[in-house]
């Protein structure tokens, strides 16, 4: 799966991707209103690789804010965040997640509500900061570098 943002004012920006003779309407969507970031995810390979190659992600105006493919290189120079590190502990449920690239509540409620985790969006366990602690340290998910109080 890859995800990609896209910066908008309004709740949702929909843009023409090419796919061959065609255009792909693809939907960005925000997770929370006052983000300034709008958020498309797809595991379709032909999808991503028409999204990457597209005016809008040449230029800069679409980015590749995730992946969790480990053997995908940085497509056209952009750093791939947010990272995922498996930290192994000794027994098998101790396994720890720690995502060291998710700077914003955002970025950490989409990995909440992406596979594996699979939260509903307007779960109230992501309604706030505390409650988005709350769920990770449940899931053994750890955000080191996402600021304690702050949304």
């Amino acid at each position: 799966m890859k995800q990609y943002s896209l910066r908008t004012m309004g709740l949702e920006h929909t843009l023409p991707i090419p796919m061959g003779n065609v255009n792909r309407y693809i939907k960005f969507k925000k997770v929370v209103g006052t983000d300034p970031l709008a958020f498309f995810d797809t595991s379709e390979k032909k999808l991503q690789t028409a999204i990457e190659k597209s005016q809008f992600f040449e230029s800069g105006e679409i980015k590749l804010v995730f992946s969790n493919e480990e053997e995908e290189k940085a497509v056209n120079g952009q750093k791939q965040s947010p990272k995922k590190e498996v930290t192994p502990k000794k027994e098998k449920e101790d396994v720890t997640d720690v995502f060291t690239d998710v700077t914003t509540f955002g970025q950490a409620k989409n990995i909440l509500t992406g596979d594996p985790y699979n939260i509903a969006k307007t779960s109230p366990t992501l309604s706030s900061p505390a409650a988005i602690f709350k769920q990770a340290s449940e899931l053994g998910i750890s955000f080191p570098n996402l600021p304690e109080g702050e949304e």
